[in-house]
Formats: C-alpha cells, sequence, structure tokens
C-alpha cells in the first residue's frame, strides 16, 4: 500500500487542494496548515488504531508483556517489523507476512497441539511437533469454539467437540486474490494448508513470469483446490484431479468464490495413477506438475493408496506424462517419516532434471505469533528449469 498512491497520493492531493481552498477564502494558508496538523493528529491516531483493529497491518505480541498488560490492554503490546526484518521475512518464506491477519493466523502452538484463528473462530488441533510448553494463558485457549482430538479406533481417527454453534455451509477466508470456503471436517481437516501458502506464490509467481496462455499444469491430489486456483489465477490451463468426488466440489467452488470461474481448469474424479497412466497411454503431456500425495487414501473404486508402496511407480507416471520442456515441478509431503531430502531424491532418480534447471528443498512450517516459534509442518521440493539464458 505505502508503495502506491492509495496514501501519499491522498496526502499530497487534500495538501493541494487545502492550499486552492485557502486561496480562495482569503485564508492565510501557513495559519490554516497550523489548524489541520491539529486535527491530521488526531485523525491519524484514529486511523491507525482502526488499521490496527482489523490487522491490517502486521505485528507480533510481544512476549515479555507483563501478563496483567495481555489480559487488559495486550493487543497494543505489539512490535512491527522494520523494513529490513519484512524484507529478510519475504526472502525466508514466513508465512506471517503472506496470510492478512483476520484470515488465518496460528496463535500459540504447545503441548501437541495448536491454536488457531480461522476466520471468526478460533480452534484447536493436534500439533505432534508442537512438543514445547505453550505461551498463552489457559483463558486464551479457551476462547476457542471447537476442538479435535484423535481417539483410537475411530475410522476418522478423531472428532469434533464445538462450544458454538458455526455456520452449516462453513465461511469463507481470502489469501490475496483467491478466496476459499474453510469448514472443519471429519479427518480434522479445514479445507486448506496454511503452510502452503509459500508455494501458491511461487507457483504464481513462476506462471505469470512466462506469461504464456498455453502453459498445461496437473495437479495431482488436488484436494480442495488451492494450488488450482493458484495456476489458474496466472494464465495456465490446469487439469485437477482427486478421488473424492466432494474433494473436486469443494474446489469448483473455491474457484467460482475467486471469481475465476471462466478460466480453463478440467475437473477429475479419478485414482491418480490411473489416470496419468491413461493420459500416457493417449500421449498427452504436462509442462508443470504439483503433487501432494497423502501418506494413505482410497481410490473412487476402493483403489489402495500407500505413499511408500506407491511413490516409485507414481514418480515413472509423472515422468511418462512431462513434456519435453518443463516449466517447474512442485513435491511436497506431509508423511511421517519421509524428509524434504527424501523428495529430492526421488525427483532426482526418477525425473532426469537437474542439468536443466535447480531444485530448492526445504521444510513447510507456520509462524506462532505468540512463542515466535515455527510450527513444521511437512516438507516440500521445487524444481524450477532455468530461463533462457542462464
Amino acid at each position: 500500500m505505502w508503495s502506491g498512491l492509495s496514501s501519499y497520493g491522498g496526502f499530497f492531493g487534500c495538501a493541494v487542494l487545502a492550499v486552492v481552498f485557502f486561496k480562495r477564502r482569503g485564508v492565510n494558508v501557513l495559519r490554516g496548515a497550523d489548524l489541520l496538523l491539529i486535527g491530521l493528529t488526531f485523525g491519524w491516531l484514529l486511523g491507525r488504531i482502526g488499521c490496527f483493529a482489523v490487522h491490517d497491518h502486521i505485528g507480533r505480541r510481544v512476549a515479555e508483556t507483563p501478563q496483567w498488560v495481555q489480559d487488559s490492554i495486550g493487543w497494543l503490546a505489539v512490535r512491527y517489523p522494520t523494513t529490513a526484518e519484512f524484507q529478510a521475512a519475504r526472502e525466508a518464506g514466513d508465512e506471517k507476512f503472506v496470510f492478512q491477519g483476520g484470515n488465518y493466523q496460528l496463535l500459540d502452538t504447545g503441548s501437541f497441539q495448536k491454536l488457531e484463528q480461522i476466520g471468526p473462530y478460533r480452534f484447536i488441533r493436534p500439533a505432534p511437533q508442537a512438543i514445547w510448553p505453550k505461551s498463552l494463558s489457559p483463558d486464551e485457549w479457551k476462547k476457542a469454539e471447537g476442538e479435535y482430538k484423535y481417539f483410537k479406533g475411530k475410522e476418522t481417527g478423531g472428532e469434533w467437540k464445538f462450544f458454538t454453534k458455526l455456520p452449516e455451509e462453513g465461511w469463507n477466508i481470502q489469501f490475496r486474490h483467491l478466496v476459499f470456503k474453510v469448514q472443519p471436517t471429519g479427518f480434522g481437516h479445514i479445507g486448506i494448508f496454511p503452510e502452503q501458502a509459500l508455494n501458491w506464490l511461487w507457483i504464481t509467481d513462476q506462471l505469470k513470469q512466462l506469461n504464456d496462455t498455453k502453459i498445461q499444469v496437473l495437479n495431482v491430489f488436488g484436494y480442495t483446490g488451492a494450488s488450482t486456483l493458484a495456476a489458474a489465477s496466472a494464465g495456465a490451463h490446469v487439469t485437477h484431479i482427486d478421488a473424492s468426488k466432494a474433494s473436486v466440489t469443494w474446489a469448483k467452488n473455491n474457484l467460482e468464490l475467486s471469481g475465476l470461474g471462466d478460466r480453463p481448469v478440467r475437473w477429475i474424479v479419478d485414482d491418480a495413477m490411473k489416470y496419468m497412466q491413461r493420459e500416457h497411454r493417449r500421449g498427452k503431456k504436462y509442462d508443470a506438475i504439483i503433487m501432494d500425495p497423502p501418506s494413505f487414501g482410497r481410490g473412487p473404486n476402493g483403489e489402495v493408496w500407500k505413499i511408500e508402496n506407491k511413490l516409485s511407480e507414481f514418480m515413472e507416471a509423472c515422468r511418462n506424462i512431462l513434456s519435453d520442456s518443463p516449466v517447474f515441478l512442485l513435491f511436497t509431503t506431509h508423511s511421517p517419516g519421509f524428509s524434504a531430502l527424501t523428495l529430492e531424491n526421488m525427483m532426482r532418480t526418477y525425473l532426469p532434471l537437474h542439468k536443466k534447471g535447480t531444485f530448492e528443498t526445504g521444510e513447510m512450517f507456520i509462524p506462532d505469533l505468540s512463542s515466535g516459534l515455527n510450527l513444521p509442518s511437512g516438507f516440500y521440493t521445487r524444481w524450477l528449469a532455468n530461463r533462457e539464458g542462464e
């Protein structure tokens, strides 16, 4: 905002109009300016409080603030990043600079749980990696509208307990120009994985730089379509495949909510492996493949997917439908027992790309706004083709 005319232009425009007004009314410009400064001071103060109240600006609660201050006016105890810190965090991949405040925030983590703000509601969900103690008080955690707990022996793995009535059809949150419907599901999910936010930005950035509307993107295990929306918004032709009809319907709805209903997206409800094998027989090729395989899953006809047994075959299927001039590949997973290097090694082994581009491998995470820690949330490997002249 500050690099455009929305603020500076407004001040400049008001100053010019004020001078013209004073001249026409015969008022001394300097005396008039003195009067304006008094009003501007209070107006600016009220405006900044309003911006803060709706989380329009970025900040982190100061952990050293005394508890009585946090309980009373703790929302004022916030430290804002400097310009250098902001840029460094963007380059390092810190999602607290990606999501707008009220749409999603990881409020606290610890004791194997996480406290999330998802739109207007707070939820407690399991976080097996959060082995450290919580930062916020128990009273803050008690403000949650719902909690998901794992239980042994249940088919879904756990169940929700809600402390207030939630909208039956879910509610919407926004990520930049994309809009997603969110809703607690029987498996403890909410409809998006916030740790993927920087991958969505990366997809969009790479496609926009190409400025080619003929790029063919395949999103395998597409779930509710966040990556599909990111690619479609940048002008790509996208094929979205998932074995769950409900997830594909959800993804279609997200596309419409984001105002992208006219974009070229093919929706496929099918077993991912079988579909890619058929595409290979048909001679179909894709310039980019996005893949987020689950640890375990079933196809629409009962096909069983176990990542440790199927991953090699899956990578071969990807190789068979990859174009001769691929643009990028994105491989992510939340599967226990895997690592970022595992993903990169699989791509290097099955997809002979390392001589034509560069790999970037790392750990997905979500910043904890209370402790300043980062919650580990899976792994990623990206491969990006070299541009001409590189």
